[in-house]
């Protein structure tokens, strides 16, 4: 089921690589460790950032990993967000396989709508953002019904499957659970018909 054809889309779509240049940490910063599971292996390691105060909260995700399948898939992505009195104010993806641009994403809050640019193409989206998939690292959705992809511009629905465990189908075909142990996300797993991976977080 796993051939040497599906390694380009499981890191084109899976993986996160985020930094925001301007925003310097402070002491009271969170951070997360995450291990990248592939196969039964681990393919590479997720450093995931939250910084808050009472009004602001930025997250950052970096991810490093690399593939071997007859070839080398070496994948960058970055992916930045900033919430304003809980409402997304933007959010950018940016991903290149290979040293090759393949995805190039932004959203920004204009009044009551949300400008969203996909490379040159440029369209809008009503109502406000109050939940995106980088924010469930580190937020259980437990009163979520929906929350923004911000890869796929677009809402997603979210289930709860079990105590602290939670579902999402993506217009992508994929499907990603995410399970939580003190509000903290503990496991992604995501699963196609070609693939499954994991993000497990380090003790």
């Amino acid at each position: 089921m796993k051939t040497g054809r599906t390694i380009p889309a499981l890191m084109i779509h899976v993986f996160l690589f985020i930094t925001c240049s301007s925003f310097i940490p402070t002491p009271g910063a969170m951070r997360y460790m995450y291990s990248i599971i592939y196969n039964g292996k681990k393919i590479g390691r997720v450093s995931l950032l939250q910084q808050k105060d009472q009004q602001h909260q930025f997250i950052s995700i970096h991810t490093t990993a690399s593939v071997k399948k007859i070839v080398t898939f070496d994948v960058l992505s970055r992916d930045e967000a900033m919430f304003d009195n809980g409402v997304l104010m933007w959010s950018s993806v940016y991903r290149e396989v290979n040293g090759k641009e393949h995805e190039n994403k932004k959203t920004k809050l204009n009044n009551s709508n949300y400008d969203l640019h996909n490379g040159d193409n440029k369209t809008t989206l009503s109502g406000k953002i109050t939940g995106n998939m980088i924010n469930l690292y580190v937020n259980e959705p437990a009163n979520e019904k929906q929350i923004y992809s911000d890869s796929h511009q677009q809402f997603v629905n979210v289930s709860q499957t079990a105590p602290h465990v939670y579902a999402i189908d993506l217009p992508d075909g994929s499907h990603n659970t995410y399970q939580y142990t003190n509000n903290v996300c503990s496991k992604v797993s995501i699963s196609t018909r070609f693939y499954d991976i994991s993000f497990e977080l380090e003790k």
